[in-house]
């Protein structure tokens, strides 16, 4: 490989290492969010006083007894006027109730005035559609993910209550101040929101002055598992709700919205009234949903292409393919047999060059490992770097091998790459409409053009055009690393040879064009001896090691990036942090055994675990909240909620002759000294668990 084709390969792989290391990418619904500066209860109270005051009709849904949840919801139900089709499409507009107000404090979020604005104007008018907004309760978790019970407790109120959830849309809206645009998430890993529910929003949002963009563009990105998405969408859609998560995140490096000039604060009217004719237009049939479009930006604006589009698109082209190769058939038909000739007789040169890519590959995962051998990045960027590394390194360790095939004597040799190339893509296009046709016009750009670098004569083009598709995928990447998951970066370090035979497949057709280019300038001057070659790559191999020694070592210099997880273990007669009482209270053939928890300072959650000390799982007859098996299987659970009060009561029915203990826990994300006599962490990612023990005996 020449040095100037590693140049410009390093470029593309430059971001990986430059990504500066941080926690959480701060997707929306993913993460962990701040705790609020005003409490729930608050908000609550503050929405049930205007709710009132314009005199909407309400139902406030208790989360205590069903889900464990210390929040309630309120759901407000407009249905359709018409009668005539029930079991029709049902719009939900959602909002979160546990979240942050305006920087100042002061008045309402943004969420909530759209979503009065919205209930002002349907109240008024029918839109055809049955309509709920449903403002949810105990939506945030305080806690990291490994310790969440029920991350959406109203989310999940909320789908027991829908009739048919498959023809159900649901409108997540969480911005808390009034953005300046719309971003629009549609997109979980593996599954996307139907184009039915997208296909209107573009005209709206333009008609109605509304700036907005899609988080995430490329659906392959969400089909190739990449990317995640919300939870709250990963939630909707495993069971079957359309869904959209609207925020107002600004997403650096995704260029311009649409739909407007951004610039000023989103007007709630605005969003109300494009929201009520969105409704009016929705016309959702779970018989004819399509999954399988793609969006494209095209002269500023945005353009969904159908699967059926995109299906008619692929076989007009693969017959103009097949057209044009009939008929360089009938026309050079000696030509086209002598190459095909060429070409069976030299296609092991494919393997070979295979061969030199998987060699390579883990060659620069043991090199990358012998320069890492105990280093420990746990960061994202760290690993997106080490992945970066690896490439690099390859790269420069297939420089060494590219020469090796030019003393295979192939004729044509430019003739027999671009050929081999083209199949290869075509191969590639095959088998991406047959998994799934959202990869198609992935494979299609590279299919365009790997044809057009097959088919120009000049060098120049020919690398030109070999670069054009990877460096066409860089908002992609870009994307990749705002919202992704880590599985590229898993794929870029991975030393398992499978992967990276997979990996070398996919780089295969762009390196024989890269050899095309080369055989083409070959043929316009004479090429250099092969020592003098070698001396710019040993080079190259010195640099490229020193360069990757010294950023190991800089990863290796900072701070481990593990999470805190401390516990202090209480015995049941000392008066500690967590205080915890029972009294116990026979009636008939049943024990009540009410519980009494008080904790000092502010803990987040307290969780019970009931067991027995006769090694079988515990029997209760009736508690006020739900309960299930541990995760350990010896014991009962308790689901609780976040924000519980504090002091804490409950109680729960057992047998008369039960014996066991109680185990009850408090868990807290603030350090506080007067708890934790530790030194407090150097990252916010800290959860300190109090236990106590409580025997229980007639």
């Amino acid at each position: 490989m020449s040095i100037r084709c590693f140049l410009l390969s390093f470029f593309l792989i430059f971001p990986f290492l430059i990504l500066p290391a941080q926690e959480e990418k701060g997707i929306p619904g993913i993460g962990r969010k701040p705790d609020p500066r005003r409490s729930e209860a608050s908000r609550r109270e503050e929405l049930l006083r205007i709710l009132r005051e314009r005199s909407f009709p309400f139902e406030e849904r208790s989360l205590y007894a069903e889900y464990g949840g210390f929040g309630s919801s309120i759901h407000l139900s407009f249905p359709s006027a018409d009668l005539a089709a029930p079991g029709g499409t049902q719009f939900v507009l959602a909002v979160p109730l546990s979240a942050a107000g305006k920087e100042n404090g002061e008045g309402l979020p943004f969420r909530f005035e759209a979503a009065l604005a919205f209930i002002e104007k349907i109240r008024s008018g029918d839109t055809g559609t049955d309509i709920r907004v449903a403002f949810l309760g105990d939506e945030v978790q305080r806690l990291p993910e490994e310790f969440q019970k029920r991350p959406h407790i109203g989310l999940e109120d909320l789908y027991n209550t829908l009739n048919n959830p498959e023809d159900t849309v649901l409108w997540y809206l969480d911005a808390d101040a009034a953005p300046r645009e719309i971003t629009i998430h549609h997109g979980t890993a593996d599954t996307i929101a139907p184009l039915s529910i997208l296909r209107s929003l573009p005209e709206l949002c333009e008609k109605y002055h509304l700036p907005y963009r899609f988080a995430v563009r490329s659906n392959e990105l969400y089909k190739l598992r990449l990317i995640d998405g919300p939870s709250v969408l990963r939630f909707a859609q495993s069971r079957e709700i359309n869904a959209l998560y609207i925020s107002g995140e600004e997403i650096p490096f995704s260029g311009a919205s649409s739909g407007g000039a951004p610039g000023e604060t989103l007007q709630a009217e605005n969003f109300a009234a494009m929201l009520v004719s969105y409704t009016a237009s929705l016309r959702v049939s779970a018989e004819n949903l399509d999954y399988h479009f793609t969006i494209i930006r095209l002269l500023g604006k945005i353009v969904f292409i159908s699967e059926p589009l995109t299906m008619i698109f692929l076989l007009t082209l693969a017959a103009l393919f097949f057209f044009a190769l009939l008929m360089y058939s009938v026309l050079y038909r000696h030509i086209l047999l002598i190459r095909w000739q060429i070409f069976l007789r030299r296609s092991w040169v494919i393997l070979v060059f295979l061969a030199f890519l998987v060699i390579t590959l883990q060659g620069g995962g043991v090199l990358l490992s012998l320069l890492s051998k105990r280093l420990r990045i746990l960061q994202p960027a760290g690993a997106y770097g080490e992945g970066a590394l690896k490439l690099i390194f390859a790269m420069v360790l297939f420089s060494f091998l590219y020469p090796i095939p030019e003393l295979f004597r192939i004729p044509r040799k430019e003739d027999f790459y671009g050929s081999t190339a083209v199949l290869l893509v075509t191969l590639g296009v095959l088998i991406a409409a047959f998994l799934d046709i959202t990869l198609v016009p992935m494979f299609l750009w590279a299919f365009l053009f790997i044809f057009l670098g097959a088919c120009i004569k000049k060098p120049f083009l020919v690398r030109l055009f070999a670069l054009v598709t990877p460096m066409q995928a860089t908002t992609a990447l870009l994307t990749i690393l705002r919202f992704g998951n880590g599985k590229l970066a898993e794929i870029l370090r991975s030393d398992n040879p499978f992967i990276n035979f997979y990996f070398a497949v996919i780089l295969l057709p762009f390196i024989l064009i890269f050899k095309r280019g080369d055989a083409l300038s070959r043929k316009r001057k004479s090429s250099p001896p092969l020592k003098v070659r070698l001396i710019p790559r040993l080079v190259l191999l010195a640099v490229s090691i020193g360069a990757g020694s010294g950023y190991i070592a800089y990863m290796a210099k900072q701070p481990a990036q593990e999470p805190v997880r401390r516990t202090i273990v209480e015995t049941s007669g000392e008066r500690g942090i967590l205080n915890a009482r029972t009294r116990e209270i026979d009636f008939l053939e049943r024990r009540i055994t009410e519980v009494y928890l008080e904790a000092r300072g502010n803990p987040v959650r307290f969780d019970m675990y009931l067991s027995s000390d006769k090694g079988v799982l515990p029997v209760v007859y009736s508690a006020p909240v739900p309960f299930e098996f541990s995760a350990e299987g010896d014991s009962l659970e308790f689901i609780l909620g976040e924000g519980p009060p504090n002091p804490f009561s409950t109680e729960i029915v057992i047998p008369l002759d039960f014996t066991g203990f109680l185990r009850v826990e408090a868990l807290y994300t603030l350090w506080d000294g007067t708890l934790d006599a530790q030194p407090p962490p150097e990252k916010d990612d800290y959860v300190l668990r109090v236990v106590r023990t409580i025997p229980i005996s007639p």
